[in-house]
């Protein structure tokens, strides 16, 4: 299994309260024993899935047009990008990041 975070931002709209429950939801279904949510807007996880596949299912529960999300593997150099990002500083601050 590999451990990735999720760190993300849910649009502050009728739909937020959803979108957010939704992701939660289906990060923790991932590995319903073990995660860490203790901060906002953040979490900390374990699945078999792949970085990309994470990813695509992230991408079912947001608004990517609205939300922001970036999936990291911290025991690898691995970062994802979803959505409303309009501050491509990440892709400078962090060589390896790529967008979903």
């Amino acid at each position: 299994m590999t451990t990735y975070y999720v760190s993300f931002t849910i649009a502050d709209d009728a739909g937020y309260s959803q979108r957010y429950a939704a992701l939660m939801d289906l990060l923790r279904s991932y590995d319903n024993t073990i995660w860490w949510d203790k901060t906002t807007s953040y979490i900390l996880f374990r699945t078999d899935k792949s970085a990309s596949a994470v990813a695509s299912d992230v991408k079912s529960v947001i608004n990517v047009s609205k939300d922001i999300a970036i999936i990291a593997a911290p025991h690898y150099k691995t970062m994802l990008v979803i959505g409303a990002n309009d501050d491509d500083d990440i892709y400078k601050l962090v060589d390896f990041a790529k967008k979903a």
